[in-house]
């Protein structure tokens, strides 16, 4: 099972709009549809047209607590496009021509272990700092 980045979208997967986007997920959901737009070379005239369907499945008020306006929905997507290359980060070429050098699917291979930080936080379990200190050598103190 891959894990999730930052925003909750899987590596190697294909994003898919939801069918109601709910109001305290609009912004994320709208960033990740634009990135998904831009990576598959979407020019910006077609996205704003495809963008307009993702904002429509938006909440709205009463359901949601404040509007968002097809203006606020098309500024975030010209926010990504302005900041971005269009295409797949290079980073993410490499992934994908690594695992398909060893003969995995990008699915099948294992997700980092995580472990608990002494602050509570979580990290993946190539990224843990040097200075963590398990409770297993605690007891062997």
């Amino acid at each position: 099972m891959p894990t999730s980045d930052l925003f909750g979208a899987k590596p190697y997967e294909r994003y898919e709009l939801p069918d109601v986007i709910k109001d305290r997920h609009r912004h994320n959901e709208l960033i990740k549809y634009a990135s998904s737009l831009l990576a598959r070379d979407c020019p910006l005239s077609e996205a704003k047209i495809l963008f307009k369907d993702a904002w429509q499945r938006c909440e709205q008020p009463p359901t949601a607590r404040f509007p968002i306006t097809l203006e606020e929905a098309y500024s975030k997507l010209k926010d990504v496009y302005s900041r971005y290359p269009a295409g797949r980060s290079e980073a993410y070429q490499k992934r994908s021509a690594s695992s398909q050098q060893q003969g995995a699917s990008p699915q099948s291979q294992p997700a980092p272990t995580r472990r608990r930080l002494p602050t509570g936080r979580r990290t993946s379990g190539t990224h843990a700092p040097s200075w963590h200190i398990s409770s297993s050598s605690l007891m062997h103190a």
